[in-house]
């Protein structure tokens, strides 16, 4: 007998509109995160708000996935998109 495969299906994103979200929820968690986790990964659900910080993006990623394993995320490293810190 043939395996059966199964089909994922995913709806279409944009993606302006997971790095608005995304961004929100940093804004939210941004002195907490910035004081706890500076130069970490944060990797974000943007729908859920559920979110994971790591050394590496690909750590924070795969440890988010295991939770939602066909969502779309946004990830920045924390930090270091504003002004320097010195």
């Amino acid at each position: 007998m043939a395996e059966q495969k199964t089909l994922v299906t995913v709806k279409p994103v944009k993606v302006s509109e997971i790095v608005r979200k995304g961004m929100a929820i940093y804004e939210q968690l941004k002195s907490q995160l910035e004081r706890e986790h500076w130069g970490k990964y944060v990797v974000i659900d943007p729908d859920s708000g559920d979110y994971e910080v790591a050394p590496t993006r690909t750590e924070a990623l795969l440890k988010i996935r295991r939770r939602h394993p066909e969502k779309v995320f946004f990830s920045r490293r924390i930090g270091f998109l504003e002004k320097k810190r010195w």
